[in-house]
C-alpha cells in the first residue's frame, strides 16, 4: 500500500515548494511519486467566506476519497497531498469567529504521515503579502493570520501522536527532516 504523506500550514508558509521538492528526491531516490496539488479555487464565491468553506470541504473529501483509491491501488510509492482535512477546519472555525481549535482527529491513519509546516508571523505575513500584492494588508488581517497560525499549532498540540511540525526556515533543511521522517 502506499505510503500517503499530507502537508498543511497556513497559506504561504512553504506547503507547495516543500511538496514538490521531496516529490523530486523521492524520485531521485528511484520511488515512484503521485502529488495532489492544492486544490485550485475556481469558484465565483469569495474566498474568505462560510460559504466559500463549504464548497472548498467539498472539494478535499472528493480529493480525499480519491487518495484512498489511490492508496489502496499500490501504483505509486508515495502520494503527496498538498493540505489536509482539517486546514478547512480550522479555516471554517476562525470564519466562525472561533480562536480556539477544537478539532478531533478522525479518518484512516494507516500508512498515513501528517506533516504541519510553521514559520515565525513576520516571515510568513511578508512572503503573503508579497504573493498579493494587489491586497493591502490591515490590522484584522494581520490577526486573522495570527489566529490561523495558533489554531494550526493548538491543532498539533492536540494530536502530537499523529501530526509531525516542521519549521520552515530553510527549503532544504526542511525537506532533508521531512524526507528522514517519511522514508
Amino acid at each position: 500500500m502506499s505510503k500517503v504523506v499530507f502537508v498543511s500550514g497556513v497559506h504561504g508558509v512553504g506547503k507547495s515548494t516543500v511538496i514538490q521538492e521531496v516529490a523530486r528526491r523521492l524520485e531521485k531516490a528511484g520511488q515512484s511519486v503521485y502529488v495532489f496539488p492544492e486544490m485550485s479555487y475556481i469558484t465565483d464565491i469569495p474566498i474568505q467566506t462560510m460559504e466559500f468553506q463549504i464548497w472548498f470541504k467539498k472539494q478535499i473529501t472528493a480529493r480525499d476519497f480519491m487518495v484512498n483509491e489511490l492508496q489502496k491501488s499500490n501504483f505509486f510509492d508515495y502520494i503527496l497531498v498538498d493540505r489536509a482535512w482539517y486546514d478547512i477546519d480550522i479555516y471554517t472555525n476562525r470564519l466562525k469567529g472561533y480562536t480556539d481549535s477544537y478539532i478531533g482527529f478522525s479518518g484512516q491513519t494507516y500508512k498515513r504521515k501528517y506533516v504541519l509546516l510553521t514559520e515565525e508571523i513576520t516571515p510568513l505575513l511578508m512572503r503573503v503579502q508579497e504573493r498579493n500584492r494587489q491586497m493591502d494588508w490591515n490590522e484584522d488581517d494581520v490577526r486573522y493570520l495570527q489566529d490561523i497560525v495558533r489554531m494550526f499549532n493548538d491543532f498539533h498540540d492536540a494530536h502530537r501522536d499523529k501530526v509531525r511540525k516542521f519549521k520552515n526556515i530553510n527549503l532544504n533543511e526542511t525537506v532533508q527532516r521531512i524526507m528522514e521522517w517519511i522514508y
